[in-house]
């Protein structure tokens, strides 16, 4: 048999498992945009993130076990619409799901710089994911804050020295600046969207860290390097911009999630299409 064709046995069980898999779920076309393009969530993002990453584990689980011979190599398959499948290191894939599924009652703090950029943003996420701080500054100082939680929304500009605050909660669609999500981290791994080189470097001050990035075959390049102690992620890159995380002990920084407007600053209306808060309400 050439290895550019499979057996009608292996194409049929690969077809059926591909429509058991598919059948009620829609599978993303390019499920790296989880990384790359994340928005901010004023709602609980995990559940609903590992649900539609793990469709596409799902698939991706079926197809290499439908194209794997007896002796457990790759076909290649010329069906179509079916990726060649990838191996998927899977105890790489329990250490990272383990450790950062012990951080989910932490608060997740991002900060994104540009290299060779004067600036840089810092998110802060509360454990449900329905609290998000985002404070952009510069070398000179700080440029604005931004709290968004259930309550509605406080922001304040510390360069014009002016805050407002509305009881409107952004949607999505209308959220600031993309940012990375490393809970998705674990599913592209299982996915076989994220694979592990033989790179290692020091990041964030943690020596022989290891780096994981996009598999081959398409979408934005993605770079993510790995504690070797922990397996948590420590830095993402993609898209030019450089984003370090870190999980906090909410007992200890809950106050991170909180937004006073300094003293002095003047109060002013929200932005059209926002419902103000009444300065007694």
């Amino acid at each position: 048999m050439s290895i550019d064709t499979i057996s009608p046995d292996a194409e049929r069980a690969l077809r059926g498992a591909l429509h058991r898999a598919a059948g009620s779920v829609e599978v993303p076309a390019d499920s790296r945009h989880r990384i790359s393009g994340a928005r901010y969530r004023v709602r609980d993002r995990r559940p609903a993130l590992a649900t539609s990453l793990l469709a596409a584990a799902v698939v991706t689980g079926a197809v290499t076990a439908a194209a794997l011979d007896q002796g457990g190599t790759p076909r290649h398959a010329k069906l179509e619409g079916a990726r060649v499948p990838r191996l998927v290191d899977a105890q790489l894939v329990a250490d990272v799901t383990h450790a950062v599924s012990a951080e989910s009652g932490d608060i997740e703090r991002v900060v994104t710089i540009t290299p060779g950029a004067d600036g840089s943003t810092t998110q802060l996420v509360s454990p449900d994911g329905r609290t998000i701080r985002v404070t952009t500054a510069t070398a000179a100082g700080p440029k604005t804050d931004e709290l968004i939680s259930p309550q509605g929304e406080v922001f304040v500009d510390y360069v014009n020295k002016q805050w407002w605050e509305s009881s409107s909660v952004p949607s999505v669609d209308d959220a600031p600046a993309p940012t990375a999500d490393p809970a998705a981290v674990p599913s592209l791994l299982r996915a076989g969207e994220l694979v592990r080189t033989d790179d290692t470097a020091t990041v964030g001050g943690v020596a022989d860290a290891f780096e994981i990035k996009s598999a081959a075959g398409g979408g934005p390049p993605v770079t993510i390097w790995i504690d070797p102690s922990t397996f948590l992620p420590l830095r993402i890159v993609t898209g030019g911009e450089q984003r370090d995380v870190t999980w906090l002990d909410p007992a200890t920084n809950l106050d991170q999630l909180r937004l006073e407007p300094p003293a002095g600053f003047t109060r002013v209306s929200p932005p059209t299409g926002t419902e103000a808060v009444t300065p007694n309400g």
